[in-house]
């Protein structure tokens, strides 16, 4: 599924198919990043790196289960774990001027920082895509790694049955 998605380059790359959801949920162990179940409170799947501008939502790397009120206020932030991920690549549009005055908290489309984050980010994405399936997921796990310091992922995806990146 990942590899015709991929390699057709299709519009599916950002939808969230059922079979990662699944996986989402196991190698979260059906809690949200906050720790509370997502059997009790309502909750949404989210892409860590935005959908909006490119962020896959075909590997489990790039999907965490949030509450939907943090949902919503994440919106289409981009996180400070992809500029920092992407710098240690050495992708060119992420320089460590970038990566020093990169800002997570900012998502509106008139200010001019998150343009200009929202377009390095898109460059690099598209990069990326041009990977194999699995250089991409190394890269979003990598990611998902940074953002969620305090969460033991290789032990998660062993216990989840989900090769690691």
């Amino acid at each position: 599924c990942e590899e015709v998605v991929v390699e057709n380059n299709l519009k599916e790359y950002g939808n969230i198919p059922a079979s990662v959801k699944y996986k989402v949920a196991k190698i979260w162990k059906y809690k949200t990043v906050t720790g509370k179940s997502m059997h009790e409170i309502e909750h949404d799947l989210d892409h860590l790196v935005p959908k909006s501008i490119g962020g896959p939502g075909i590997f489990p790397e790039n999907i965490v289960p949030m509450q939907s009120g943090l949902n919503r206020y994440k919106s289409n932030r981009i996180p400070i774990s992809f500029a920092r991920i992407a710098h240690t690549y050495k992708f060119n549009q992420i320089d460590k001027d970038a990566l020093n005055n990169w800002d997570s908290t900012t998502k509106s489309k008139n200010d001019m920082k998150f343009k200009n984050q929202k377009q390095r980010s898109i460059s690099v994405i598209n990069e990326v895509r041009k990977w194999s399936i699995e250089k991409q997921r190394k890269f979003y796990f990598e990611i998902l790694c940074e953002e969620y310091l305090g969460v033991d992922f290789i032990d998660n995806y062993k216990r989840a049955g989900i090769p690691i990146p």
